[in-house]
């Protein structure tokens, strides 16, 4: 029987056999060691070693860029968050195909705007055919003190006084808009387009929910992925970005109208990606 003294400790480098390295074990050959950790299974080796190949120039580089096809969302997150300030236009590219940049609009109580910030997103371009792209932007997981209840009045009714229901979000993909009727067309066909103010960039209206559901089961099939309606507790989560206070339409809208810097009307069929409501939250989850 081998002693325990033979026995690899948490930070010693194992050579050859099947055992996986720890988390910040020295590995022997520099870039050659960073490579052999970035398969490993532990997320946390994988970002480490990341981190690590950050001293070996363009090397090191080419290594964090190939993590963006990482299938774990924390690992792509933790290149971003090592390159974000570089100003490489390789760099930059990169980036561009996976994230995308934001504000983050703090409003008083009265709906008003009082800071602004930078942040931002994950997602990914899902291909429809003929240059049709749906943007799936990744919602990470956490709780939600459930708030469905529009008004004060029906909260309490409902709920009793601090009584709202807490429940857990898993994390999702939504698209980045609303469905265009682009994207439509491109998935149930020309035919089946309805809506009263037409334009390929323009949300797609006069939907039921029926045709809704039949649109993510298309979609799915197409892709062979998972799409389906976003749940109430899902929409309100993504909406919400975070923020408690009281959900309510008209001061939501409020607020709309004023971070709206292209005037104070609204436009509610506005294109994709203009100064609208559109922008707040996506449709569909994956």
């Amino acid at each position: 029987m081998p002693s325990d003294r033979d026995r690899p400790r948490e930070y010693d480098a194992v050579k050859g056999g099947q055992n996986s390295i720890p988390v910040g074990a020295a590995v022997q050959g520099g870039i050659a060691g960073v490579k052999t950790r970035l398969p490993l299974p532990s997320v946390e080796a994988r970002i480490a070693a990341l981190s690590e190949a950050l001293k070996y120039g363009d090397a090191g580089l080419d290594l964090i860029l190939g993590a963006l096809q990482d299938e774990s969302v924390q690992v792509k997150l933790a290149v971003y968050s090592l390159l974000k300030d570089r100003n490489e236009e390789k760099i930059k590219q990169h980036l561009q195909n996976y994230f995308f940049d934001f504000d983050v609009i703090t409003v008083n109580s009265n709906g008003r705007e009082s800071s602004r910030s930078k942040s931002f997103a994950f997602y990914f371009p899902e291909d429809l055919g003929n240059g049709i792209v749906l943007e799936m932007v990744y919602i990470p997981g956490g709780t939600l003190m459930v708030d469905w209840p529009v008004t004060e009045v029906d909260r309490y009714r409902d709920y009793g006084e601090g009584g709202k229901p807490q429940v857990t979000i898993p994390a999702f993909y939504a698209s980045k808009y609303p469905i265009t009727q682009a994207q439509w067309e491109a998935v149930m066909g020309k035919t089946t387009n309805q809506s009263s103010f037409t334009g390929e960039k323009r949300p797609v209206e006069n939907v039921s929910w029926l045709q809704a559901i039949r649109f993510c089961r298309r979609l799915s099939q197409k892709t062979s992925k998972k799409y389906r309606l976003l749940s109430k507790a899902e929409w309100e989560y993504a909406c919400r970005a975070g923020t408690t206070a009281p959900f309510d339409s008209d001061f939501f809208m409020q607020i709309i109208k004023e971070v709206n810097r292209e005037g104070n009307h609204l436009d509610l069929d506005a294109p994709q990606g203009s100064s609208s409501p559109n922008k707040g939250c996506g449709e569909f989850s994956a």
